[in-house]
């Protein structure tokens, strides 16, 4: 399972990076993740700052 999360996360990742800003769907995809990065530094206590992280993380 982590190496199939893992693989998805680069093909995200990369998708984010080289698809235009104005794509509905993956501007969705990008806010999301936004929002989940944040989830995930709330759970840890951690500081938040912009930015995603594409960490395998037990929340997923």
């Amino acid at each position: 399972m982590t190496d199939f999360l893992t693989e998805n996360q680069k093909f995200i990742k990369n998708k984010l990076e080289i698809t235009p800003r104005d794509d509905v769907y993956w501007s969705a995809v990008n806010r999301t993740y936004h929002q989940l990065t944040g989830l995930i530094a709330g759970y840890e206590g951690r500081s938040i700052t912009p930015g995603i992280t594409f960490e395998i993380h037990p929340i997923l």
